[in-house]
């Protein structure tokens, strides 16, 4: 309710300051007080009070009028905000290929894609898999499944995120985390995130992973468990 008539305050405040300053209506009240007190300090007292009242009164204007501006310029502020956010492109059933200079590496299909070129990233969504590919045969070596994905454009490394799901096509081992990172450069896998590895010879969880794409040679930093 006060929100609403903020500007009604406001122009209350104003008209009552003008008042105040351009008749200087305190001194009325001051001849009053001082016929009917002769006591000079008390009326000297009493021009104190009126005056600190009148800057009171200014800057509670100026505070309002403050307010004011700043509310009306917020909404323009945050759809400026909004406008910088919003991708250039977006797609749906996207395959992204990640492609070296003699094989592929990876494909990655997703229900959709946002591409934010300015700042080199595009996030994909809805059942994303990645295929990871041997560079010797050309063959599949495996497959990993996540929530959302992040690619850095520039590097093409690879980030997926929630429900992480990695399963090794010639050893069966699978892992699930929450995170899991994918370097493009070196075909690593890390994550810094809980994780549970289950093989046909063991089940191992803890904190922090590395490990090759097919899932032959991993490590956890931090074990938490190990089941033969």
């Amino acid at each position: 309710m006060f929100a609403k008539n903020k500007k009604k305050f406001l122009y209350s405040f104003l008209l009552i300051n003008f008042f105040f300053f351009k008749y200087d209506i305190f001194k009325y009240y001051k001849i009053i007080f001082f016929k009917s007190c002769k006591c000079y300090k008390c009326y000297v007292f009493y021009s104190f009070m009126a005056h600190l009242l009148r800057i009171l009164i200014f800057a509670l204007s100026l505070t309002f009028l403050y307010c004011c501006s700043e509310e009306e310029q917020l909404p323009q502020k945050a759809l400026e905000s909004k406008e910088i956010i919003q991708p250039e492109i977006v797609g749906n059933q996207v395959t992204v290929t990640f492609v070296d200079s003699s094989h592929t590496k990876a494909v990655l299909k997703a229900d959709r894609a946002r591409v934010f070129s300015e700042h080199k990233k595009t996030y994909l969504d809805g059942n994303v898999k990645t295929d990871f590919f041997s560079a010797k045969t050309k063959e599949r070596i495996s497959w990993l499944s996540s929530d959302s994905a992040e690619i850095d454009d520039s590097s093409k490394d690879m980030l997926a995120k929630g429900n992480v799901v990695l399963v090794s096509d010639s050893n069966k081992t699978r892992l699930e985390t929450s995170i899991l990172f994918w370097d493009n450069k070196t075909q690593k896998l890390y994550s810094t995130e809980f994780v549970k590895i289950k093989s046909p010879q063991e089940s191992i969880s803890g904190w922090g992973f590395e490990s090759d794409i097919n899932l032959n040679n991993y490590r956890i930093f931090k074990v938490s468990g190990i089941q033969k």
